[in-house]
């Protein structure tokens, strides 16, 4: 599975505390199944033989084991959460760098809750599959197959009956896991139209409330919910019914067991520590069994997730530096258009052979009706956007061959809308330039006729 080995292949940088993580696992899986082992012992050498004399050195060895058992169990369990937790907050700011990258193009074409919700609900997704899904993958797996090989050894014919159901519970899982997957991919696209709507609406709340259209609004919203219900609904009846029919089949297992397991004692031909004790493995291996099932559930929702995430990160910038781009030196500001042609995506054409341009110092307005190219113009200078043909030159330089960060970092631009940042006055003053003094906070105000209304601000 493709998506499965993307999500393996970005834990590689990990490896070191998956080593550790391994190491516990192994350590953990082999304290789970001694226990019953010790259960035997003392059922038929001091129950069974009326021996009292070895009583207690078995039962504190038992006590040592789940004292290490869970010693093991929570040094496992720590290294698991942060190894999570790490992968989490590495995966979310990689992506934010990678979205930072992106053309303005693409955030035009995809909504902005589209996008939190990739970044927080299907990152979040993940890390239950790092931290619970793989590892409890590897620890069930391990238990199986040393659970598996314990029955064996000690009885073959009942480890027979305990195998039974594995080819059908096998079967099972597959057919699941075909109906699943895709329901699951629904419930991420749901969740996602649920935050699309929701940004929609929080950022707009001024024009809905001007046009008295919250009940229209309210309406679309609840639709989008109810379709994201409807999808996990959907997912909710497969796996309430195929978990507990799944138990139940392994269930059955454990009656043929101890059927078969009564007889054999009774007849001497096995001891009743040795029942006991297969007793305890069957736990040991179907439960493993019907909790991987459940860790499925978990693998099933992260491969939903990380088909978002990957859909994001192989998404490429239509406009980035060149391979030979170099930095511009400190401009003077002399700007040429040269025959311009360009048009937004597949629409038609918005500006049609543009030639002009301006001298340093030189004040150039440029007028026209709405959707005349005013803004288009503006974009292309600060390279949001490359014309379909014609060039723009800033010195003499082409700005398709100069690194973007030094471009844009000497041009200033007065946005038609006004973008203010959750923080303080002072940092949206400072944002183009974070090392600005006090005196030049100040003169910019000032220049803007807004220093009066910041100074009378709390």
């Amino acid at each position: 599975m493709p998506t499965l080995k993307r999500l393996f292949s970005i834990l590689a940088p990990y490896w070191k505390t998956l080593l550790l993580s391994a190491v516990l696992v192994l350590a953990r899986t082999g304290f789970d199944l001694l226990p019953p082992l010790f259960q035997r012992a003392i059922v038929d050498n001091v129950i069974g033989a009326s021996d009292l004399s070895v009583l207690l050195p078995l039962i504190g060895f038992l006590v040592l084991v789940y004292a290490l058992q869970q010693l093991v169990n929570a040094g496992d369990m720590y290294v698991r959460h942060a190894l999570g937790e790490k992968f989490i907050l590495d995966l979310r700011v990689r992506l934010y760098a990678y979205l930072e990258r992106l053309s303005l193009s693409f955030f035009e074409r995809t909504s902005t809750g589209e996008l939190m919700s990739r970044v927080t609900n299907d990152v979040n997704a993940l890390e239950s599959f790092v931290t619970h899904g793989s590892a409890l993958a590897v620890i069930d797996a391990l238990r199986l197959v040393g659970g598996a090989v314990i029955l064996l050894v000690l009885e073959p014919r009942l480890a027979a009956l305990v195998l039974l159901p594995v080819p059908i519970l096998a079967i099972s899982l597959r057919y699941y896991n075909v109906r699943i997957r895709p329901i699951y991919r629904a419930v991420r696209a749901r969740l996602g139209d649920i935050n699309a709507r929701l940004q929609d609406s929080l950022s707009g709340i001024q024009v809905i409330q001007a046009f008295a259209q919250e009940e229209r609004e309210l309406e679309r919203f609840s639709a989008e919910s109810e379709h994201y219900y409807e999808a996990r609904i959907q997912g909710m009846r497969y796996w309430s019914t195929f978990f507990p029919g799944m138990r139940f089949i392994s269930h059955l297992g454990t009656v043929l067991v101890l059927a078969a397991g009564s007889v054999m004692v009774v007849q001497d031909e096995m001891s009743l520590g040795t029942l006991v004790a297969f007793l305890s493995y069957i736990t040991s291996f179907y439960e493993p069994i019907n909790r991987l099932t459940a860790v499925d559930n978990t693998f099933q929702e992260a491969v939903a997730a990380g088909d978002r995430i990957f859909e994001l990160l192989d998404e490429q910038p239509e406009i980035e530096d060149g391979p030979d781009a170099v930095p511009l030196p400190p401009l003077r500001g002399e700007v040429e258009f040269d025959d311009i042609h360009f048009r937004y995506g597949t629409g038609d054409e918005v500006l049609h052979d543009i030639p002009f341009g301006m001298a340093p110092g030189e004040v150039v307005a440029l007028v026209g009706p709405s959707g005349a190219g005013k803004t288009s113009l503006a974009n292309l200078l600060c390279r949001f956007y490359d014309p379909l043909h014609g060039r723009i030159c800033v010195d003499g330089f082409d700005i398709r061959e100069v690194q973007l960060a030094s471009l844009r970092t000497q041009v200033a631009v007065v946005l038609q809308d006004t973008f203010l940042f959750n923080s303080s006055v002072r940092e949206n003053l400072q944002y183009g330039k974070p090392e600005a003094s006090e005196k030049e906070l100040i003169s910019a105000s000032t220049a803007a006729y807004a220093h009066e209304f910041i100074e009378a601000l709390p």
